[in-house]
């Protein structure tokens, strides 16, 4: 007896990966008036840069499934999922060394050979990579502190710009890791046994001040001036332009890194060492 059921679709190598779309998404200029094919050396060009933008939407996967974990009101700084973070932000850096990389095969172009095309991309530029710009942003870089700002808007699309302020918009990885840092309890009242008070001044505080004993007791004459960006660094709150983080977000890194044999403090400390 024949069955009426559909028969059911093996899956292929080709179909999973879209190869037919992607080997199909190179299309290099013939310049115009031109009888023969395109330069050979666009292929390679659209082919770096094609590989460039895949990496590119791979950070921002693994960018968006870290701050939606480190935006979670509690987490446990040895759980399952702090480790996943840990583990992607570790593929990030392996991603971004292999991108550094691949200007080994860019080199392989000659300048004159990359001149026998160049004219025929103007005005495009790698400065439009709009994932380029929203990695930037998922990271903490806000519009304001973009260099040559003016010129970043007018090269782009009205479309990309909206992607990347709806980027700017959301928890960034900085504001999510200062805010991960401040939370860290080694300095309420309640950790100290009742040998401080609730409301003493960080810098008063028993631990940092013999710190800052010990790290002066270090310094030669002519690096006393350490000192002072120290404080300035660890318990100011007056924070410069450049210096995101919190004097209490700098504290809290401090200490994980001069602590971070301390079991409680390994995993930690591997998350503050794959951002740094």
């Amino acid at each position: 007896m024949e069955s009426n059921k559909p028969e059911e679709k093996v899956l292929y190598y080709g179909d999973y990966l879209q190869l037919n779309n992607i080997l199909n998404a190179q299309k290099p200029i013939v310049r115009p008036g031109a009888t023969g094919p395109p330069e050979h050396e666009q292929m390679l060009f659209i082919i770096v840069h094609q590989t460039y933008e895949l990496w590119f939407k791979q950070v921002l996967h693994e960018l968006d499934s870290i701050t939606d974990i480190l935006s979670h009101p509690i987490l446990d700084d040895n759980s399952p999922q702090m480790q996943t973070v840990v583990d992607r932000l570790k593929r990030i850096n392996t991603i971004l060394r292999v991108l550094v990389h691949q200007i080994d095969i860019v080199e392989t172009l000659t300048p004159m050979q990359f001149l026998q095309f160049r004219n025929l991309l103007v005005p495009s530029s790698g400065f439009q990579s709009w994932q380029f710009k929203l990695i930037d942003a998922r990271l903490g870089l806000v519009e304001e502190q973009r260099h040559g700002l003016n010129y970043y808007v007018s090269v782009l699309r009205e479309e990309d710009i909206q992607k990347i302020r709806e980027a700017e918009a959301k928890p960034t990885l900085l504001k999510l890791f200062g805010e991960w840092l401040e939370r860290m309890p080694f300095f309420n009242a309640e950790f100290w046994g009742g040998q401080i008070g609730e409301e003493i001044p960080p810098e008063q505080h028993p631990f940092w001040t013999e710190w800052e004993r010990n790290y002066d007791e270090s310094l030669r004459e002519n690096e006393k001036s350490n000192l002072e960006r120290f404080r300035k660094v660890m318990f100011s709150e007056k924070r410069g332009e450049h210096c995101q983080l919190s004097a209490k977000a700098c504290r809290s890194a401090l200490f994980i890194s001069a602590y971070q044999l301390y079991p409680i403090l390994s995993q930690p400390f591997a998350f503050l060492q794959e951002l740094l």
